[in-house]
């Protein structure tokens, strides 16, 4: 696992498999959204959050079709997205 330095302004979504059909999906305990920016991040995360809680077949779908097209297309390691090309890709 590769440590990354301290970073206070970005929140971290912890996603951990439980057995082959299961997951859990956390977020940074100690993330403090204490400026506007912050509360921002802070509030999509608790939506990633629920979304992964109220219908994880969606999640799970969703990230399947993505993976397989990163694998498809050797952009696994890929940092980042531009949302208008994935849009396309996935409709």
């Amino acid at each position: 696992m590769t440590r990354t330095k301290k970073d206070d302004t970005t929140i971290k979504i912890f996603v951990t498999p439980f057995g082959k059909t299961k997951f859990s999906c956390r977020l940074e305990p100690k993330y403090k959204p204490d400026t506007p920016e912050k509360e921002l991040a802070f509030i999509v995360a608790l939506g990633i959050r629920q979304l992964s809680r109220d219908d994880p077949d969606l999640v799970y779908g969703l990230g399947r079709n993505v993976y397989d097209l990163l694998k498809e297309n050797n952009e696994l390691e890929s940092k980042i997205i531009k949302l208008d090309d994935w849009r396309d890709k996935l409709n």
